[in-house]
């Protein structure tokens, strides 16, 4: 697995779309030899839920699916996730049926079980920043380490980068997800 993120090589101006920050994730992708990466942000206002955003390399069926039955509102696997420690990987997060559930609708669509979720917290946004690969069993532990030190930069300097676009999304009433 050949993991490696470099800060310093990376453009800090912000994104000037979702499409960009979708292609910027689909590039890392390759770029890291990951098989997903994923960014959740849900704002809140007044301590109540208010937009969710959600920009990932997972196939269009799996995200419509996912929109259609779930929300990251209420999902187990994300309040863990957010609950959880720095890192959370997602082996230890499916204790229970209803998140062992989602993990197995998420398979069918080629999403594999393992990966790391960063949570994050700032100021009125819970961001949830994940990355998914396709490994052995046996490889998992080795891989996760890399993994973790790798994405935990990703996810605070894509984070900054889709700010100003997830703060404009919110400030106009009748914007919806994407």
């Amino acid at each position: 697995m050949r993991l490696f993120f470099d800060p310093f090589s990376e453009m800090s101006t912000p994104f000037v779309s979702f499409e960009q920050a979708t292609d910027y994730l689909d590039e890392a992708c390759v770029k890291l030899n990951v098989r997903h990466l994923s960014y959740w942000c849900v704002s809140f206002v007044e301590g109540v839920p208010d937009q969710v955003s959600w920009i990932a390399t997972y196939p269009p069926e799996y995200m419509n699916h996912y929109m259609s039955n779930y929300t990251p509102i209420g999902d187990p696997a994300f309040e863990a996730s957010m609950s959880g420690p720095v890192v959370s990987d997602w082996v230890d997060v499916i204790n229970t049926s209803s998140i062992q559930k989602i993990h197995d609708i998420a398979s069918k669509y080629g999403i594999a079980k393992h990966g790391l979720s960063i949570p994050m917290r700032d100021g009125r946004n819970e961001v949830l920043f994940s990355a998914n690969v396709d490994c052995d069993d046996r490889d998992w532990p080795s891989a996760r380490i890399t993994l973790a030190n790798t994405i935990h930069m990703m996810a605070y300097y894509f984070h900054r980068r889709i700010t100003p676009l997830i703060r404009d999304r919110n400030a106009t009433p009748s914007s919806m997800a994407a």
